[in-house]
């Protein structure tokens, strides 16, 4: 398999990836929602980390650093949750159905786009940083200005992605609204 086929396929199996961890970041979040007892909360806070991680790796695999950096401030926003430095409120589920959005507007933008963007081009495409300040801000005006900064999907994505030379499959169809 020479390699632009190799790479045509990854690509795929990433987007098809993507819809399926996007459906269990939004399935797990609404669960949440519900605030259920300790053991389940705990149980469901691992699947949206294990979700987020698993979405981080496979985004590295395809260089897409856009994904992979807002999976790795996802990350560290749960293991906050997590290790109780920051709050269960409407501003973190809030966020969470945010994320979740924007990955998934971030894959349709890349698969229907028919490119794929580099560490290079995605990097100047986002221009945030994962949300570490975050953990230790203070007032929540704050730090939902912080977070809605970092998993914002940039303006102009579709046409940088458009620009780029690596040519993927054109799939929006794909591009449902994952429930």
């Amino acid at each position: 398999m020479d390699k632009a086929k190799l790479i045509t396929r990854l690509m795929n199996t990433f987007l098809d990836e993507l819809q399926e961890h996007v459906r269990v970041l939004n399935r797990e979040s609404l669960a949440l929602e519900k605030n259920p007892a300790e053991a389940e909360r705990a149980r469901r806070l691992q699947e949206l980390l294990r979700t987020a991680h698993s979405l981080k790796g496979a985004a590295r695999s395809v260089d897409i650093s856009l994904i992979e950096d807002a999976c790795h401030g996802l990350e560290d926003l749960l293991a906050g949750v997590r290790d109780n430095r920051v709050a269960f409120d409407s501003e973190l589920f809030s966020l969470l159905f945010a994320t979740a959005d924007s990955l998934e507007e971030a894959g349709c933008a890349c698969g229907s786009s028919g490119t794929s963007p580099t560490r290079r081009s995605a990097r100047c495409c986002h221009g945030s940083r994962p949300p570490r300040e975050f953990l230790h801000s203070g007032p929540s005006s704050r730090r939902r200005a912080l977070l809605t900064q970092a998993f914002r999907l940039p303006v102009g994505m579709q046409a940088r992605c458009r620009r780029h030379n690596g040519r993927l499959p054109k799939r929006p169809a794909n591009c449902r609204r994952s429930a």
